[in-house]
């Protein structure tokens, strides 16, 4: 088994991804054009202030699920950098898709308390609204990005269990052989359930193929030490090289693949989310501390 693999996939419940959309340059959106442009008051009178109102509660709300995600982004990505494989804790990895999970349904409250205030481009409470709704959106969306990580990270941590430890206590090379295919066996079958999200699926394909290589190596090396050929267990030494050497690259690109989406939510957070949201604290500010 190659040196990294192991601890390289446990990781990945921490060393959390999204998924790989293309966001928006960062600036004033459309939406978010009234609270920034001119600072205009609500015209339409208490009614219109309601409503703006009831938006600075729920961005308000929103702003500290948004430094929570960029803080932890900003960790998992500075694991990377640091090389800390860490030690996987299933606990805290399903309180971390439990925590994030919530933020999905809080955010998705927080838009419907939004349903029915008046949104009228020309008006700046409504650009006040649309711009609010815009950003609560794109942090929902990468809130659902971290959940959907979470998940397959639990998920593939676990069908590769059976290998960590496989063939450690193997008192003969049938022995080996015999965990290995089981262990290999059950992986596969496991991770063949795992549904992968679509920005890890071809790295997840990828490592598939190279459990079904591991399994079938230990299959011709079982029959070839039943058979005392020497010269077959040696091929059978040598493909193991091979296919440990693959393994790794393999691991390697699934860290690759991780870190870009890591990099590429931390410009989502950072960048659009987050000037959308301080335009719309200097709007809240400039129309009266609302």
């Amino acid at each position: 088994m190659a040196k990294r693999t192991i601890s390289i996939i446990l990781a990945l419940v921490l060393a959390l991804g999204f998924l790989a959309l293309p966001a928006a340059a960062p600036g004033t959106t459309e939406a978010a054009a009234g609270p920034s442009g001119g600072t205009p008051a609500p015209a339409g009178g208490d009614a219109a202030r309601d409503a703006v109102a009831k938006v600075a509660e729920s961005v308000g709300a929103a702003k500290p699920i948004q430094e929570r995600l960029a803080a932890f982004v900003a960790e998992e990505i500075e694991s990377f950098d640091d090389d800390d494989d860490g030690e996987y804790d299933p606990a805290e990895a399903e309180a971390v898709l439990k925590e994030i999970g919530g933020f999905v349904e809080q955010l998705r409250a927080l838009l419907s308390g939004l349903q029915g205030l008046p949104d009228n481009a020309g008006s700046s409470e409504g650009k006040t609204v649309r711009a609010a709704r815009e950003y609560l959106t794109m942090l929902q969306n990468v809130s659902a990005d971290l959940t959907d990580v979470i998940g397959y990270g639990i998920a593939i941590t676990e069908a590769l269990g059976p290998m960590e430890e496989m063939g450690e206590d193997a008192e003969s090379y049938e022995e080996f052989a015999e965990m290995v295919m089981e262990a290999t066996g059950a992986t596969k079958e496991k991770l063949e359930k795992v549904k992968a999200p679509p920005y890890l699926a071809i790295t997840h394909g990828d490592m598939i193929l190279r459990i079904t290589e591991f399994k079938e190596f230990a299959e011709d090396f079982y029959f070839a030490t039943e058979l005392e050929d020497p010269l077959r267990i040696y091929s059978c030494i040598f493909r193991m090289d091979r296919i440990s050497r693959m393994f790794d690259i393999c691991a390697e690109n699934l860290n690759a693949d991780l870190l870009l989406q890591l990099h590429q939510a931390e410009r989502r957070l950072n960048g659009p989310i987050d000037v959308l949201q301080n335009e719309l604290t200097r709007y809240f500010t400039a129309v009266g501390g609302i």
